[in-house]
């Protein structure tokens, strides 16, 4: 969650400081097309919080060795805040395209994501509870959620028989996949309107 917010802030700004300090038009006079400005500008706040991660890791190796903590759990745990990171950041830069001010950014990147990491999967557990069955049900709510696709995967590795009671076989990667996909297809929005 920590980090997700901040590539929501340091996102906030990307494109907004340019269309408002009027650099944006200068810098397409440049040989550097939308898709570069994007990417660029997506990756380069990014890095900052790929370090952070990064840094964490020699604790989290403490973490292997003395808690017995598989490495494809600290791998796989990974994986899923990576993505959930280039996803909310994704977001946070399609919003700063047209927002001005970073607060207002910020605001709704938040709300979007809370309406779609809460209350998409509330409503649909709410509406079809009892016209579906709950083992087809979970796997269309959990996997695009990288929250409770991270719930669900501790609790695979911190209590074993309580995995068993899962009623379907759940993997962590697809829903790296998916909100891969998002974030291409946001970022791909974000591309076209540049």
């Amino acid at each position: 969650l920590a980090t997700q917010f901040l590539a929501v802030i340091l996102m906030s700004t990307a494109i907004s400081d340019e269309i408002y300090h009027s650099t944006l038009g200068v810098l397409m006079t440049t040989p550097i097309n939308s898709f570069q400005i994007v990417i660029g500008k997506l990756f380069s706040n990014l890095l900052q919080i790929v370090i952070l991660i990064g840094i964490s890791l020699p604790l989290l190796s403490l973490v292997r060795v003395f808690g017995g903590v598989p490495w494809s759990f600290v791998w796989s745990s990974l994986c899923v805040t990576l993505t959930a990171i280039i996803f909310a950041g994704s977001l946070s830069l399609y919003f700063s395209i047209s927002g001005r001010r970073s607060y207002a950014v910020i605001l709704k990147t938040i709300l979007t994501l809370g309406v779609l990491y809460g209350f998409v999967p509330g409503v649909i557990v709410w509406m079809l509870y009892y016209k579906v069955s709950l083992n087809h049900l979970l796997p269309w709510v959990i996997l695009p959620n990288p929250l409770l696709t991270m719930y669900c995967h501790t609790i695979t590795v911190v209590a074993p028989n309580a995995a068993g009671g899962f009623p379907f076989y759940f993997a962590w990667w697809p829903n790296c996949l998916i909100l891969l996909a998002f974030s291409l297809v946001i970022l791909a929005r974000s591309i076209a309107i540049v």
